[in-house]
């Protein structure tokens, strides 16, 4: 692991870390009803971030070798106003609560993350990740003061958006200096035409779990709901090491020309990111009920129960992470897309069948199926890939 892959972990472990606090004490707070309320709130805030994201993707960071970068930003931030703009509309029609801060949410999130994607691309990697750090230290602050205060779940959300100003500000001051251009801005088409071919994969994905979440909400309800979103923190959380392996392995594809040692890069990754997860899950499972109900509170003593029902697909989304990081930057975005989906068709399928007899055990066994399903095809294009490079 070099020096530049050690320090991006560590700085998605430091936000890892702090999310995690946070989920500790907002779990003490408001308990699992709490945390379902604020998982469903937070998953549609993700949902129109995903359409915002469109026109606001990581193809910005390959579109940022090639065109102007503030040409680049603009484009974004016209898409990103106009998706927030019409998201109210049905919002309040479907009666979705605290509608105004879930498109507010999803604006600055998406403002910030425009900003993040021009420094990942001018390989800032390090400015990008101390406004992630920024946030997640503001947020644990937050929930901190509103624990000893006893506030109710309603100041969350005002808290919340505080907090993603305050990463806007730092992501502002740091990009500033890549986004001086005296030339008449013209719309770049670019963005939304590689953003929905990158996008549509990562759409497809979020759909691959965040579907339950609204299957649970309605057939067992926000507080099962509150259960299995902490599960899910805890999974995302196994999964640090590849994501900070494969962002750094993404930007060493875009810098190589030799296909056999983009090849090479993304095997000794798909080790790493295998071996340092698998190992996370096996200490995770160690832990013993009473852990878990000091950890969060007496609402969550299923915990170690349906922990390992996620192993097969935390361990397996290890090597298919790194194998979608790979095609990404090899601007394989259909082959992304059909891996998501294959993954979300056999989730849904199997998580209906399974849900009402089998309650969160289902539906945990369900997303691992999901994962696996999309390992199978990821590894399937992988190989293709790796024969071409043989025969160059």
């Amino acid at each position: 692991m070099n020096k530049a892959t050690l320090l991006n972990f560590l700085s998605k472990v430091s936000v890892s870390g702090l999310g995690f606090i946070t989920v500790i004490i907002t779990s003490k707070l408001f308990g699992a009803e709490g945390r379902g309320e604020i998982s469903l709130f937070l998953t549609n805030v993700a949902l129109i971030q995903l359409f915002c994201d469109f026109g606001n993707s990581s193809a910005n960071i390959n579109l940022s070798y090639k065109y102007d970068n503030l040409n680049i930003w603009k484009t974004s931030a016209i898409w990103i106003i106009f998706v927030c703009l019409i998201s109210i509309i049905p919002l309040y029609y479907l009666d979705v609560n605290m509608y105004v801060f879930v498109s507010l949410s999803a604006f600055l999130l998406s403002i910030n993350n425009n900003n993040l994607l021009i420094l990942m691309g001018n390989r800032q990697v390090n400015k990008r990740n101390l406004s992630l750090l920024a946030v997640a230290i503001s947020l644990l602050i937050s929930v901190s003061i509103m624990y000893n205060l006893k506030y109710t779940i309603d100041k969350y959300y005002i808290f919340y958006i505080f907090t993603i100003l305050l990463g806007i500000g730092f992501s502002t001051s740091w990009v500033r200096q890549y986004l001086k251009n005296n030339e008449k801005f013209k719309f770049n088409k670019e963005v939304l035409k590689k953003g929905f071919l990158a996008q549509a994969g990562h759409f497809v994905q979020f759909l691959n779990y965040r579907l339950f979440f609204y299957f649970i909400v309605f057939y067992l309800g926000k507080f099962e709901l509150g259960v299995f979103n902490n599960l899910i923190v805890l999974a995302e959380s196994l999964w640090i090491i590849g994501h900070s392996i494969g962002q750094i392995l993404h930007l060493k594809i875009l810098n190589t020309e030799n296909s056999q040692l983009k090849i090479k890069l993304t095997n000794q990754s798909i080790v790493y990111s295998f071996i340092g997860t698998s190992l996370l899950f096996i200490l995770l499972n160690t832990i013993p009920m009473n852990w878990w109900l000091f950890i969060f509170n007496k609402d969550f003593s299923e915990i170690s129960i349906l922990l390992p029902y996620l192993g097969l697909g935390v361990i397996l989304f290890s090597i298919s992470n790194i194998i979608n990081h790979y095609l990404h930057a090899m601007n394989e975005f259909k082959k992304i897309i059909w891996i998501n989906l294959v993954g979300l068709l056999a989730g849904v399928v199997t998580c209906l069948l399974l849900i009402e007899e089998m309650k969160l055990v289902g539906v945990c066994i369900s997303w691992s199926i999901a994962f696996a399903c999309s390992f199978i095809l990821s590894v399937f294009f992988y190989s293709k890939k790796i024969k071409q490079a043989e025969i160059q």
